[in-house]
């Protein structure tokens, strides 16, 4: 079992568990870093990828610590969308030190 975004376990499946552990890695190795380093980490939505490419619409939600759903409880970013909110962020600069979820 690998921990959540809020520190419970939750079920991953077995090929996705590596990407996944490099994740939780990276950010562990980020939140051990000198306060000077300013960084943002960014979630993706549950279904996010090339198997799942979606249209870019310039929208998506932050969902903060939380996965974003939408209201039939789905998670779902494209590629486009998710690129949108790494150069939102950049340029914005709404998360200093810490990680957060992106979707719609």
């Amino acid at each position: 079992m690998l921990r959540s975004l809020v520190g419970s376990e939750m079920c991953i499946r077995d090929r996705y568990k590596h990407e996944a552990q490099v994740g939780i890695d990276s950010l562990a190795l980020l939140e051990q870093t000198d306060d000077s380093l300013d960084w943002f980490f960014i979630h993706p939505a549950e279904v996010f990828g090339p198997w799942a490419e979606g249209e870019r619409t310039g929208h998506y939600r932050d969902g903060g610590d939380v996965i974003v759903r939408d209201a039939d409880g789905k998670s779902f970013i494209s590629g486009g969308d998710f690129a949108v909110a790494v150069v939102d962020e950049i340029e914005q600069g709404n998360h200093h030190r810490e990680r957060f979820t992106v979707g719609y």
